[in-house]
């Protein structure tokens, strides 16, 4: 019996180790990534409306994304979307207000100097953004 109560408890703290061990993964490193990207940025290369401000894009803690535009001193949402992050990789899945014209897009992204950058993995296109005061 004393043999049983030492193997039960070699198991449980081989079983209580091992899932120590499986709490830790790869997506730990996702909350310092999405809380470096959160907030506005408003393009400022490779962009028909770079060196006026109208256009900027926010990025929210729930994984959602807005693009708007200042139309007539008014802030309009002309895009709006959702998105995951993998790594050095954003998937966003985007549409108009009112819901159509789904586009989905696939971008490599970098933050440096509070300088958000995005290559379209696709066509290898580049956009530089500024974060938003």
């Amino acid at each position: 019996m004393l043999h049983t109560i030492k193997k039960l408890s070699l198991f449980a703290m081989f079983a209580v180790v091992a899932m120590a061990f499986a709490a830790c993964s790869s997506d730990d490193d996702q909350p310092a990534i999405l809380q470096q990207l959160l907030g506005s940025w408003r393009p400022i290369s490779n962009c028909s409306s770079c060196g006026q401000s109208r256009v900027y894009e926010t990025w929210y803690k729930d994984l959602t994304w807005d693009k708007h535009e200042t139309i007539d001193g008014k802030d309009q949402r002309i895009r709006k979307g959702a998105f995951s992050i993998t790594e050095d990789r954003i998937h966003l899945r985007n549409t108009c207000p009112k819901g159509h014209d789904v586009i989905e897009i696939d971008y490599k992204f970098e933050i440096k100097d509070n300088v958000l950058t995005l290559t379209n993995l696709k066509t290898k296109v580049t956009t530089r953004y500024k974060r938003r005061n």
